[in-house]
């Protein structure tokens, strides 16, 4: 005769328990979304897609120029954030390379 181990229902019976749970879960969320994408365009096209992010990307980047003032002020604040983006990455790896000169193993 076979012994069945005692934690076999309870496994079992935690496993019903997030499967209802996990139902419950993607109904509530099916429900809540179900409306939310009805009335968008929808852009199907490669170049309309395409088209609209350059007009969004131009359109944001006058706003900002306009609130900051001067238009090249944009531009050097991109040249700086890819210079800390660089150094970081430089020191990144110099660490790198101190560190496991360092600890390697021999």
């Amino acid at each position: 005769m076979a012994m069945i181990s005692p934690k076999v229902p309870m496994y079992q019976a935690l496993k019903e328990k997030i499967k209802s749970a996990r139902e419950r879960s993607s109904r509530r969320f099916a429900e809540r979304f179900r409306d939310a994408v009805i009335g968008l365009p929808k852009v199907t096209e490669l170049e309309n897609v395409e088209g609209q992010t350059k007009k969004a990307m131009k359109l944001t980047k006058g706003r900002i120029a306009e609130l900051i003032g001067d238009p090249n002020l944009l531009r050097l604040m991109a040249l700086h954030n890819i210079f800390l983006v660089t150094i970081n990455k430089f020191s990144n790896i110099m660490f790198s390379i101190k560190f496991y000169s360092e600890h390697s193993l021999e």
